[in-house]
C-alpha cells in the first residue's frame, strides 16, 4: 500500500512538473517572439 500511495504522488509530482515546464516554455516563446518583434522594428526605423 505504501508503494502505490508514493507511485501516486510521484505521478501527480510529475504531471505538475511538466505543466510548471509548459508554462514556462511558453513564456519563453512569447518573449522571444516580444524581441525579434522589437528588433525588426528598430531595423525598419
Amino acid at each position: 500500500m505504501k508503494n502505490k500511495t508514493r507511485l501516486a504522488a510521484f505521478k501527480q509530482l510529475l504531471l505538475a512538473g511538466r505543466g510548471l515546464i509548459e508554462t514556462a516554455i511558453g513564456e519563453l516563446k512569447e518573449i522571444c517572439q516580444i524581441q525579434r518583434h522589437g528588433i525588426a522594428r528598430q531595423t525598419i526605423s
